[in-house]
């Protein structure tokens, strides 16, 4: 199917969810994620990820890298299902599965801490209960973790990578893929993060594989996502025959997820089942290892309308909207640091900006203009990197209000609210102010985050919300962001 044909199906008045599950997640939690769903034998399967949730500074430590891999079986309920069996795979994440309806194949990325390259893949036969580890005929063979699996007349393969495009043909029962298919096809357009740490080119492209792909008809189709920053990603419809007629469309289906604040949309699965086309996604509000909103649903277009179930757009009418034509509400907003001006020297590090020791702001803005009477808080989410004494003062945030002169020149700074920024010594911290806005209307806010001397931080987001019961002084943060309405 090619892409232009593929995409039009996405309709969000014509989407029945089948499986919608939310929660807040927690730093130190295991947390289950990535729900790669598909039918065998007309039984609904799954297949997820559960990933010990700590910061990225813990990359390479066994704790951060204590992951395993699930199996999951489903039973209707009404409208939808629910879990009736599940079964541990063992160590791994990340899994891609696909199926026939017949025959059902999960590849799963594994981590070996003692080898040069830690990552390694291995490929689950589901039917057969098999695990064997996949080995690459390439010496120079870079691992990854957003391979496409698909299956052709019964034999599976997997797009390892989308530019260039590559296609491997693995073989189920000794795990060996050799390369089948190769075009030298480059958008020039790289991840703009880095893997280990402070910003710098890496060779990851932008755009990368997303949950399995689909084959018909000579043509390989599904989606995959761009990588904009470590904590968005966009996803995008692809097609291609041989590669180098590769074809990316994005449209305005995922928009919905943006409003409603998810940043990080990853398509996990699809599949055809008696003539309906399935599709499964996992959202966040960032990238892993923060605390914050993880969404996975299921959903099926119908080749006729949407049953009885509840249709993707009714559940996007129920959400709290977390911005309106790109301009933030601030009852409900998460604003990324690296985003706002800076005062003074910084690195991004981690989806995060941070301090190399010289005094200042390391943040300030984003200069919104008050649209709404009321009682906010707003919550800085921070790391300090250099080692200090515990409780050690290291700053501070701030929320002030200004206005603009006839000029134009901000003036009248007026501070809402301001709290110490205390050593974290490498582990993750949050400071809330809480802050009246009522007789701030049309003024400019500005969260300002000022750090001393010597101090290494890196200050990730600062999230805001209003504080709807001021009787109960409740400031619990709602990552969970229901309508108000």
């Amino acid at each position: 199917m090619e892409v232009s044909d593929f995409y039009k199906i996405f309709d969000p008045t014509k989407a029945e969810i089948l499986i919608l599950e939310e929660e807040a997640i927690k730093l130190g939690d295991h947390v289950d994620f990535f729900y790669a769903y598909f039918m065998l034998e007309d039984i609904l399967y799954s297949v997820n990820g559960r990933f010990p949730v700590q910061p990225y500074y813990n990359l390479g430590k066994p704790d951060f890298h204590d992951d395993r891999v699930f199996l999951k079986r489903y039973r209707k309920n009404g409208n939808g299902y629910e879990i009736d069996d599940i079964v541990d795979l063992g160590p791994g994440g990340d899994p891609r599965v696909v199926s026939d309806g017949k025959n059902a194949y999960a590849i799963i990325i594994t981590v070996n801490l003692s080898e040069k390259d830690p990552l390694g893949a291995s490929l689950y036969d589901i039917r057969e209960k098999r695990r064997v580890a996949i080995r690459v005929k390439d010496p120079d063979f870079v691992y990854g973790k957003n391979w496409q699996p698909y299956l052709s007349n019964g034999e599976l393969f997997f797009v390892h990578r989308l530019t260039p495009f590559r296609v491997y043909k693995l073989n189920v029962q000794d795990g060996i893929a050799e390369l089948v298919r190769e075009a030298d096809i480059n958008f020039k357009l790289p991840q703009f993060h880095s893997n280990t740490g402070a910003d710098s080119f890496q060779s990851f492209p932008m755009f990368r594989g997303g949950g399995n792909a689909l084959e018909s008809n000579g043509w390989i189709y599904g989606l995959g996502r761009a990588t904009s920053q470590r904590y968005r990603h966009h996803p995008f419809f692809w097609s291609a025959r041989d590669g180098s007629d590769l074809t990316i469309v994005m449209t305005g289906f995922f928009y919905d997820f943006y409003r409603c604040g998810f940043n990080i949309i990853d398509p996990t699965s699809i599949f055809y089942h008696n003539g309906d086309l399935y599709f499964g996604l996992c959202c966040t509000e960032r990238d892993w290892a923060h605390n914050q909103a993880l969404l996975h649903l299921l959903v099926v277009f119908r080749g006729d309308e949407a049953k009885s179930g509840l249709r993707l757009s009714e559940f996007f009418e129920e959400r709290a909207i977390c911005e309106k034509g790109g301009v933030p509400n601030l009852c409900r907003h998460m604003f990324f640091c690296i985003e706002m001006p800076c005062g003074i020297a910084s690195i991004h590090e981690f989806g995060g900006r941070v301090s190399v020791g010289e005094r200042g702001h390391l943040v300030h803005g984003p200069y919104l203009p008050v649209k709404t009477e009321g009682r906010f808080c707003a919550e800085l989410s921070y790391l300090t990197k250099s080692t200090h004494p515990d409780e050690m003062i290291v700053g501070n945030f701030e929320v002030t209000a200004c206005k603009l002169d006839s000029s134009g020149n901000q003036i009248g700074f007026e501070t809402l609210g301001i709290v110490d920024l205390v050593s974290t010594n490498m582990t993750m911290g949050e400071v809330r102010i809480e802050f009246e806005a009522t007789t701030h209307l049309g003024d400019l806010l500005e969260f300002r985050v000022f750090v001393e001397e010597g101090v290494l931080l890196n200050a990730y987001h600062i999230r805001t919300w209003d504080v709807v019961d001021t009787s109960t002084n409740s400031t619990s943060t709602p990552m969970i962001l229901e309508s108000d309405s």
